[in-house]
């Protein structure tokens, strides 16, 4: 499942990378908010220390409105601040475990908004190849 990732660590992206496999990564929102937009990933997971929040998970949701936006962080204002901004999930940056498993939630749910919508998972799905 294509998974983006939009953090300013390197070796974060790195490491996600090791534990996800094959996943798309941006070092800045705007990189995000471009890859998103071109390869509609159905989830995303975003550095919750990114400056404009609010912004950033409005324009995810714009440009990939079926992505599941999962924001890492262990702040607990900042967890409740992503969620009321519309994030699907938060999770603290530290557990990559917990990371792998929150994504398969998200990609479960994907699945499930898929099949009632199975000409938009066909569109998606063509521009893999």
């Amino acid at each position: 499942m294509l998974t983006l990732v939009i953090d300013g660590d390197g070796f974060f992206r790195l490491t996600a990378h090791c534990a996800l496999g094959p996943i798309l990564t941006a070092s800045t929102i705007e990189d995000g908010v471009k890859l998103a937009a071109h390869w509609q990933p159905p989830v995303v997971l975003l550095d919750g220390a990114v400056p404009k929040l609010a912004e950033t998970i409005s324009e995810l949701r714009r440009f990939a409105p079926e992505a599941q936006v999962i924001v890492l962080t262990a702040d607990k204002a900042r967890q409740r601040e992503a969620l009321n901004l519309g994030a699907r999930g938060v999770i603290g940056k530290g557990s990559l475990a917990k990371i792998s498993e929150m994504v398969s939630l998200a990609a479960a749910a994907c699945a499930s908004q898929a099949a009632r919508r199975p000409r938009r998972a066909k569109d998606w799905a063509a521009t893999l190849n």
